[in-house]
């Protein structure tokens, strides 16, 4: 790894990654804290953020905005500019997103990854050690605000806290390893009387959750920006899947099964 890139090692560290694959991967959180708090900043620093939103190059759906669990129409805080012929569409308004922000909202920066060149080589880096896809989202909330209500994930979570504090509560998953057809629906459904793990996240910490761990976040009297990589992983179902449409190609596998002899036929050949 060279100096000015981080890997999936140097995330977990001061977890060596056997003991996080053996003990964590797939069954538990892991919050790892202490580190300075300026360790992410050759990913992704507020000062990166908030040029990023405050860019004219700003569109939906780069740039989006939430408050209480639901997103905002993209009309709310972006317009459609004509040039001539030509039409940018979705162009940000950064006076309404601020104002927005101001009121509670969080302001989403999705797939950063393709955008952000940091960021770009950590999801390769990662991609790379694990053969799993993995995106990254990036999220700048108010103080004193939540920007989502409780969910799980159907991929793995990794948050790498940039700056100010966010408190985390994350409670048991309601189906273990959830597929991506397995989304959180929230009818019906009620949170545990207690969250399995409660931290509060720092410059610096990272904290991962195993798919289908519901979780909630709120942030202090500060601002809180953080970035969250998804790791999209391919499962043994995913490889069935994939079998089951390659066996169409074969006619081996278009044969009938083998009819089934008559009872009395049967019992005369044993």
């Amino acid at each position: 790894m060279s100096e000015d890139s981080l890997d999936l090692a140097a995330l977990l560290d001061p977890v060596d990654l056997a003991q996080f694959f053996a003990a964590h991967w797939e069954l538990q959180p892991l919050h790892v804290q202490g580190r300075d708090a300026h360790y992410y900043d050759r990913v992704l620093t507020i000062g990166d953020l908030e040029n990023m939103i405050a860019s004219p190059n700003a569109r939906y759906p780069a740039i989006q905005l939430s408050k209480n669990g639901a997103y905002f129409p993209p009309e709310v805080y972006s317009e459609d500019i004509k040039l001539g012929d030509v039409c940018f569409s979705g162009v940000a308004d950064v006076h309404k997103i601020a104002a927005e922000y101001r009121a509670g909202a969080t302001i989403v920066m999705p797939a950063l990854h393709q955008s952000w060149k940091p960021l770009t080589n950590l999801c390769t880096s990662i991609e790379h050690q694990l053969d799993h896809v993995v995106h990254a989202n990036a999220y700048l909330t108010p103080g004193n605000a939540s920007g989502f209500a409780p969910h799980y994930d159907t991929h793995e979570v990794l948050v790498l806290q940039i700056a100010g504090r966010k408190r985390w509560r994350v409670y048991e998953p309601p189906i273990a390893m959830p597929h991506r057809r397995q989304p959180f629906t929230p009818v019906g459904h009620t949170l545990p009387a207690a969250p399995v793990l409660e931290v509060d996240l720092a410059p610096g910490d990272l904290l991962y959750l195993p798919r289908g761990y519901i979780h909630t976040t709120y942030t202090s009297d500060t601002h809180s920006p953080h970035v969250t990589l998804g790791i999209a992983v391919y499962t043994w179902l995913n490889l069935a899947g994939e079998l089951l449409q390659s066996g169409m190609e074969s006619i081996r596998f278009r044969k009938a099964l083998p009819q089934a002899l008559p009872a009395a036929q049967s019992c005369a050949r044993v």
